[in-house]
């Protein structure tokens, strides 16, 4: 009524061109009084969902919003791309290398990695008989210790007289050719019996990168006062745990890769046997523990090009590294942490490398597992493992709701034989090893009965697939540059803070009558800058589209995701 009578007034004040508009609120406050003097209920009055407002709440929106915009993204180079976006000058990233291991680097890695281990292969987890699989022991041995004796004794290597080469480096390079020769001898020995190596694919020293974020790491306190710098913040703000991005770059011997993924030990990713509880927790920035950090482009490459059939690992080799920095001699329970560490990384890094390629990634989480083996050996000791990758997701905004957990399943260190003599006789070999060797071999993958690309488009999943000619060269040169690793042509450009003006004008403001020109003091972050924020390029008038004399189109189109 309040309303009807309002308009009414309103009619006899305004102008002639907005009386119809008074008329139809007329009209509408009319049918609202009669369907509340008639006391039905057939107006249904739906409003919008109540949204959080505070900084927290609107920052979560913005991430989520962003990792949908991940996945939206339809081929896999564009996803890699799209991760890239935000950081014309590349993530301040904590580098993983597969040969720098720290002190009691175990626990992080779990942390990192959100991996459970436990002793022990999996039960049920080979499928051939033992009677089989020691038949073929018998049939091979033989050929194993002669191809370990030859390398050994039987003829004079090119690096054995190096004298730049340490102990270490020629021990590596026996073993990488100890692997070689091994793994041609199974496979040729095998393949008529398991067909899935027939058509298997080995790499030797393929390239493993792979990047991951890690939330719910205490900000340092010179990140506290770059922060507070830009906007004032209160202590609880200033606290909030802070993302992390890792880089892992590993070389292994060789890697073994199907058409097929291996089938999951556990197939439910929900499942009790992986609990979240039993991984270490650490908020310790990497930097804080001598992890250092560079700016770089983010690459995940799992040792082959996006398109390849073969895009499952099944099993990988793994140079066993002396971790001198990694454990105290003294003590064998810090060798065996630095052991498990490494099987965590190198097989952590190679799996989500593959998810990556089936259109997942670190913001997207997995819809089924992942499976692969990993072997590290010297030669002369070896140990075994079984990785099944559930996860992939560990920024902040999914830290603690995230009951996911990965998990590792590992041997004990076992010898392959005892010494070689003088004579290059091998003594005291052991079956066992041998036995895990094959039996690694024989895991047979299998097709799974659901989509294995469900964030990937149906017509392109990769750029090959693009039917246009200028975006697909765009997208295919660019991709290739950022997972290419090379350092910025012109380093002279990328943004630096001087120590002195750290000291004398950031951390102590002791020069305030400088003049303020550096971008720190205009209040300006250059590591905001996108990847797409720069000039497009020129086009020479000969190779326009409209001919010499067009003026309109003389800068290259942008194609970025």
């Amino acid at each position: 009524m309040a309303l009807s009578l309002f308009s009414t007034k309103l009619n006899t004040h305004l102008a002639p061109h907005l009386r119809p508009a008074i008329s139809i609120l007329r009209r509408y406050c009319a049918a609202q009084n009669a369907v509340v003097q008639s006391g039905e209920d057939s107006v249904k009055v739906e409003y919008p969902p109540i949204v959080d407002q505070s900084k927290a709440a609107v920052a979560e929106r913005q991430k989520l919003a962003w990792h949908e915009q991940v996945k939206n993204c339809l081929t896999i180079e564009e996803k890699l791309i799209k991760v890239n976006m935000p950081a014309y000058w590349g993530l301040r990233t904590t580098p993983l290398v597969n040969d720098e291991y720290h002190y009691n680097c175990f626990p992080y890695f779990q942390h990192w990695t959100r991996t459970q281990y436990e002793n022990g292969l999996p039960s049920g987890w080979f499928k051939s008989s033992a009677e089989k699989v020691d038949g073929l022991v018998n049939s091979i041995r033989e050929q194993i210790i002669e191809a370990i004796s030859f390398q050994y004794q039987g003829f004079r290597r090119e690096y054995e007289s190096n004298v730049k080469l340490s102990d270490e480096e020629k021990t590596r390079l026996r073993t990488a050719q100890i692997c070689k020769d091994l793994n041609r001898i199974i496979i040729k020995s095998l393949y008529s019996i398991a067909p899935h190596l027939e058509e298997s694919e080995v790499d030797i020293e393929p390239r493993h990168e792979a990047f991951w974020m890690v939330g719910g790491i205490e900000p340092p306190e010179d990140k506290k006062i770059w922060i507070e710098r830009k906007t004032p913040l209160t202590d609880e703000e200033k606290n909030e745990p802070v993302d992390r991005p890792f880089q892992y770059a590993g070389k292994p011997i060789l890697s073994v890769r199907n058409r097929l993924p291996l089938e999951p030990v556990i197939d439910d990713l929900e499942s009790e046997a992986f609990d979240v509880e039993e991984i270490p927790k650490s908020r310790c920035d990497p930097q804080g523990l001598g992890y250092r950090r560079v700016y770089q482009h983010v690459r995940t490459i799992p040792g082959f090009w996006p398109g390849s059939e073969h895009e499952f690992g099944q099993l990988c080799y793994h140079n066993r590294h002396k971790y001198k920095i990694a454990y105290n001699e003294i003590d064998p329970v810090d060798q065996q942490n630095a052991l498990k560490a490494q099987a965590i990384l190198n097989s952590f890094g190679w799996l989500i490398g593959q998810a990556y390629y089936q259109g997942f990634s670190t913001f997207n989480e997995l819809t089924y597992p992942l499976t692969t083996q990993t072997i590290i050996t010297d030669g002369q000791n070896w140990s075994f493992y079984v990785y099944q990758l559930n996860t992939t997701v560990f920024e902040t905004v999914h830290f603690d709701r995230n009951r996911r957990a990965n998990k590792c399943w590992g041997t004990e260190e076992l010898k392959l034989f005892e010494e070689i003599d003088e004579n290059g006789k091998v003594i005291g070999f052991n079956d066992e090893v041998l036995r895990y060797l094959i039996q690694f071999y024989l895991t047979e993958p299998k097709e799974r009965n659901y989509d294995m690309k469900p964030y990937l488009g149906t017509d392109e999943q990769t750029i090959a697939d693009i039917d246009h000619v200028e975006r697909r060269a765009f997208l295919e040169q660019n991709y290739k540059h950022l997972m290419s690793g090379k350092p910025r042509h012109r380093k002279d450009l990328v943004p630096e803070v001087y120590l002195w003006e750290w000291i004398y004008k950031i951390k102590f403001d002791t020069r305030p009558i400088d003049a303020r020109r550096r971008f720190f003091e205009l209040n300006q972050d250059p590591w905001d800058r996108r990847l797409d924020d720069y000039h497009p390029l020129y086009i020479p008038r000969n190779e326009r589209i409209g001919g010499y004399h067009d003026k309109k189109n003389k800068w290259r189109a942008k194609y970025w995701p």
